[in-house]
């Protein structure tokens, strides 16, 4: 059998004959195909669960589908209870066809180590819901890693800023200093200036051979006048 209908891409085949062939005759016949979509079920991954104290964690998950994701229905169950008044917070994409959400989960204080979360999607396409099952786990504990380099640049920067301050201290150290002696200092005297032109005088008397001094040869020279 021989059928060679021909076809619009994913659309529908209206009016096209259809050969049916043994080899010796041949049989045709009108053919109508309508082409129907068919819902998809949507995709559920959990992802982070964040624990914040011993009675609240949050929990993260995204949905994907192809029909669109604004209708779809959620339900959140700790150790097979159900949670109610959840108010997820939600972003979909441009597309449509894929959002993100987190929610707050209040944890018994009667609870076990670990804590069985189930999370149900709903799509009014389907009779039952897409599940996904993952715990909180109050015994886990998250190390946390130093980067050896950054460590070092801290190490590096704390040791520039401690020689840094000393160089400041003796810095000030030393202007107190001088400025203490300048304090102390005594003025200079006018006697001090004529002490110290002496000196000068007696030189020049060395150099001419004669007294200048009130009783010496300047002296004479003014009575002879």
């Amino acid at each position: 059998m021989i059928i060679s209908p021909s076809n619009d891409f994913f659309g529908n085949i209206n009016n096209e004959w259809l050969n049916v062939s043994d080899g010796t005759s041949t049989i045709s016949r009108l053919l109508n195909i309508d082409v129907a979509s068919v819902p998809d079920l949507p995709v559920l991954n959990l992802m982070n669960v964040n624990i914040i104290d011993e009675t609240a964690a949050t929990l993260a998950w995204s949905v994907f589908d192809n029909d669109g994701v604004s209708d779809h229905g959620i339900e959140i169950a700790l150790d097979g209870t159900i949670q109610n008044n959840l108010q997820p917070s939600c972003i979909v994409d441009d597309s449509g066809i894929s959002k993100e959400c987190v929610t707050m989960l209040e944890v018994p204080e009667d609870r076990s180590a670990t804590v069985e979360i189930k999370v149900t999607v709903f799509d009014e396409d389907f009779t039952s819901g897409v599940v996904e099952y993952t715990v909180i786990d109050f015994n886990s504990t998250v190390s946390v890693t130093v980067d050896s380099e950054e460590e070092e640049d801290g190490f590096a920067v704390s040791t520039t800023l401690v020689a840094a301050g000393a160089l400041g201290l003796i810095i000030m150290v030393l202007l107190l200093l001088i400025i203490l002696r300048t304090m102390r200092s005594e003025p200079v005297s006018s006697s001090d200036v004529l002490v110290e032109n002496e000196p000068e005088q007696d030189v020049v008397e060395q150099e001419l051979g004669v007294d200048l001094s009130p009783s010496g040869l300047l002296s004479r020279i003014n009575q002879n006048k």
